[in-house]
């Protein structure tokens, strides 16, 4: 269930022992690309992206495939012609088949979010 082939298995993977490195690379693989699929679409947090509180702010501010509006964008196509909604409509379908190919529910944890941060008190603070 965890990697989606609780029902169709289509590698042919051995699931009832985890510990052969076949079934290891298959487990880093689908968390690897689930994991790349929801930081493209969702733009979550944490990753591995961010290293700084300052590229957090700016990982926070990008747009996001997820907030791409394509009933609007449809409907201001049919009133105006504009080539960019277009391109959000080819956005949202593209969206919507990236989120077909998540299987199950595993994704990598992030070790290296925020690491270049010193959490270390001040000097001067009375810690």
């Amino acid at each position: 269930m965890l990697l989606g082939i609780q029902f169709e298995n289509p590698n042919n993977i051995d699931i009832t022992d985890p510990v052969p490195d076949e079934f290891y690379s298959y487990f880093q693989d689908v968390a690897k690309q689930n994991t790349l699929i929801y930081e493209e679409v969702f733009a979550t947090i944490p990753t591995d992206r961010t290293r700084t509180f300052a590229q957090v702010t700016a990982y926070n501010d990008m747009a996001k495939m997820k907030d791409m509006d394509p009933i609007k964008a449809y409907m201001r196509m049919h009133k105006f012609g504009s080539f960019l909604n277009h391109v959000f409509i080819f956005i949202f379908i593209k969206t919507q088949q990236k989120l077909k190919d998540i299987q199950g529910f595993v994704v990598e944890y992030s070790l290296y979010f925020l690491n270049e941060e010193n959490y270390l008190p001040s000097m001067i603070s009375p810690e």
